[in-house]
């Protein structure tokens, strides 16, 4: 059996590139978010679940990720050479 134990709180955090047009910006609009393209992990991820969570608590459907990516690190080099969107914990993003 496995089992899942919170270790800390993490708010979670959208990551873009440098130059992205949303980089700039401090608050966004989850129903502005879907007008990008994301990377996103799989479906059984805890990060992918919570965002999942954010949207349809909003009463949106979900971004479906143009990638999914297992990797995290594969997800951060996507992003920074393209104008998709990710998400991760708030201390990953800093």
């Amino acid at each position: 059996d496995v089992s899942q134990r919170v270790l800390y709180p993490s708010d979670l955090s959208v990551v873009v590139r440098a130059k992205h047009p949303l980089a700039a910006r401090k608050k966004l609009d989850l129903q502005e978010l879907l007008a990008h393209q994301w990377v996103l992990p799989s479906t059984e991820s805890t990060t992918r679940l919570a965002i999942m969570d954010a949207f349809l608590k909003q009463g949106l459907a979900p971004p479906e990720p143009v990638v999914e990516s297992p990797s995290f690190h594969y997800s951060l080099s996507l992003v920074a050479n393209t104008d998709f969107l990710t998400i991760t914990g708030q201390y990953e993003a800093a």
